[in-house]
């Protein structure tokens, strides 16, 4: 039509399955007695899920249909008998609800290591405990088919578009803490999110479109957080701090690619950090 307009169908769907997932994991935990205080798990996990309940939007529908000859997009528009329209009464339109057409495999591999260490005495007086706690991820694999028939894209390293928030390959939390003899404990903490590029740039011909270069990538983010407790007493601790210590901003995403449940403002909220630098101060008092 002139317009540009056709009917949709959209809403839930009386007849969607319920998702099905199959999941491996193989890990191994290691405290070697040659390094007290050590140990360190690490896992690896495989994770494929069936039957993904989505939907496809009719735009998306109809243009994929027309580039490709998908069959079973095609099969979502559903022309007015005798006339072919899509717009003129109600018996021409696209199918937009909720269905099981979609399938999601991620892989990777998690972990967690720590140590506990009791520093040396100086001058005769103890030094407490040190410690340092890492726990991180890395994703190998995250793999979605959208629409069946359809070759499945990969959005690990990737933000934006059909990935949405963030999918960096390596994110990790690296914890030093300091447990001194005077009932006061420091801590230390490295949050990092690694680098990401916008999913328009990946080579998959299902996910390139033109962007602007200012939007090729989101750079690494690493945050320092501060943090001390005091033990009055028994029943009385007191605990201070600062979160995002350096005041490192969020990275900024155009709005063409601001995708994803964590998106917000231009940026990814639920990915970065985008309070900046902020101080806390608590107390906890058990009666």
């Amino acid at each position: 039509p002139s317009d540009g307009g056709y009917n949709s169908l959209e809403g839930g769907n009386p007849d969607l399955r319920p998702e099905v997932a199959t999941t491996e994991t193989l890990g191994a935990v290691i405290t070697p007695r040659i390094v007290p205080g050590l140990s360190l798990a690490v896992d690896y996990f495989d994770i494929r899920v069936n039957d993904v309940i989505t939907n496809f939007q009719a735009d998306t529908t109809i243009e994929q249909c027309l580039q490709t000859g998908n069959a079973f997009l095609c099969s979502q528009v559903h022309r007015a008998p005798g006339t072919g329209s899509l717009w003129i009464g109600p018996a021409g339109y696209v199918n937009d609800v909720e269905q099981n057409a979609a399938s999601l495999v991620t892989r990777g591999v998690d972990v967690d290591a720590s140590y506990q260490h009791a520093l040396p005495d100086l001058g005769g007086h103890a030094l407490g405990r040190a410690g340092v706690h890492l726990i991180g991820t890395y994703v190998l694999d995250l793999s979605t088919v959208t629409v069946p028939g359809t070759p499945a894209f990969d959005c690990s390293g990737y933000y934006g578009g059909p990935c949405g928030d963030p999918q960096p390959h390596w994110r990790h939390t690296l914890r030093l803490t300091w447990d001194t003899p005077w009932r006061v404990d420091v801590t230390a903490t490295w949050r990092y999110v690694g680098p990401v590029i916008v999913v328009a740039a990946s080579p998959n011909p299902l996910l390139s479109t033109p962007f602007d270069a200012a939007d090729f990538r989101l750079g690494a983010r690493s945050y320092i957080d501060l943090s001390l407790a005091w033990r009055l007493n028994r029943r009385i601790e007191v605990r201070v701090g600062v979160n995002n210590l350096f005041d490192v901003d969020p990275p900024i995403v155009a709005a063409d690619f601001a995708a994803g449940v964590a998106s917000n403002a231009n940026t990814y909220p639920g990915a970065y950090d985008a309070l900046g630098r902020w101080l806390f101060v608590a107390m906890t008092a058990r009666l």
